[in-house]
């Protein structure tokens, strides 16, 4: 049957909020970047943006994110110092989100609305790995350079974690040879930009961040050309019961939580009556 359109967005249709930071900034001063902020003790990462999000500008609070937050990214601006970046994406109103934006403190001196071509070719200087954030926040679907074959993949939600992982293994290996093969024949021409399988192993990372863990392997898989292919089905079962086992622990704590405020609804409900 035919998949919704979730897996793909019209670049066209969207503008990207950037922010200037001060000359005085202790970090990338006169660089353009999103609302951003430290994780304070007993934050979560969503109640962190909340917070840095009010205290940067004047956004209304009852914004939520488009689907809580993509993959995070770790951040590496000097050799000794790694930042770890949780990305969300706040959706605004069309044709009235300049009127509900507005600066507040003292980080930023400007924003502008931007397109995701601007952001990805136009837009400097920015802080490092801003467009990188913004796909993994918005789980790639405005990538330009994904190929169909990665799309269905990150599409099918019928087919079990083995199967799917199996799948992967499949493109990795497929799009490695590809790789080779052009290679081959364009050695006499100009070289082009090529898009290793580490690439789109990450890609696919971002993608489907559920199936971080089976795409960490299959990575590792494919750095590893002397690796028997009972070696790599025995990695990729394990991988896959790790996901599915996950995936049960997520649901028994969404459950659990549910009958927490359940019974908390129905204690209030008795006081009441």
């Amino acid at each position: 049957h035919q998949q919704p359109n979730y897996y793909y967005y019209n670049r066209d249709d969207l503008c990207v909020a950037v922010f200037h930071r001060v000359a005085t900034m202790p970090s990338f001063p006169n660089h353009w970047a999103a609302c951003s902020g430290t994780i304070e003790d007993g934050e979560t990462p969503w109640q962190a943006a909340v917070r840095e999000v009010r205290e940067e500008t004047t956004l209304p609070t009852f914004l939520t994110p488009r689907r809580h937050y993509g993959l995070y990214l770790d951040v590496v601006p000097t050799p000794r110092k790694t930042i770890r970046v949780y990305p969300f994406v706040l959706d605004l109103p069309d044709g009235n989100a300049s009127n509900l934006l507005e600066l507040r403190g003292t980080e930023h001196d400007e924003f502008q609305f931007v397109t995701i071509d601007q952001l990805e070719r136009e837009l400097k200087p920015t802080v490092p790995q801003l467009t990188q954030a913004f796909h993994h926040a918005t789980y790639g679907r405005y990538l330009a350079n994904v190929s169909p074959a990665v799309r269905q993949w990150v599409a099918d939600y019928e087919n079990g974690a083995s199967t799917v992982a199996q799948r992967a293994l499949e493109l990795l290996s497929s799009h490695s040879k590809e790789q080779q093969e052009q290679q081959q024949h364009s050695a006499s021409k100009e070289p082009q930009q090529q898009y290793t399988p580490t690439e789109m192993a990450a890609t696919m990372k971002m993608m489907r961040p559920s199936m971080v863990a089976i795409t960490n392997v299959l990575q590792a898989l494919q750095q590893q050309q002397d690796l028997t292919p009972e070696q790599a089905l025995a990695s990729l079962q394990i991988e896959s019961q790790r996901a599915v086992e996950d995936a049960v622990r997520v649901l028994q704590r969404g459950l659990l939580s549910r009958l927490q405020r359940q019974n908390e609804e129905d204690a209030a409900r008795v006081v009441r009556i």
